[in-house]
């Protein structure tokens, strides 16, 4: 049986009723996934990025606010 150990990470509220987190979870052979949570009022999407997919996302999240920021 794997043992994963959750952990928080972040907490976001966004515009329209939008909620996200952000937890770590830590599986018993090393591997940790960053696992995100969208919530919108009753809907739920839940993804998990790797180490390496997380950075490239967070990089394009910067370069897009970098651009559109007044």
């Amino acid at each position: 049986m794997t043992e994963e150990i959750i952990t928080d990470v972040a907490k976001f509220e966004f515009p329209f009723n939008k909620h996200v987190t952000l937890k770590n979870v830590a599986h018993d052979n090393g591997l940790n996934m960053l696992r995100i949570t969208l919530r919108e009022n009753r809907r739920f999407t839940i993804f998990e990025l790797d180490p390496a997919n997380a950075a490239a996302f967070g990089a394009q999240l910067q370069d897009w606010a970098k651009e559109h920021d007044s």
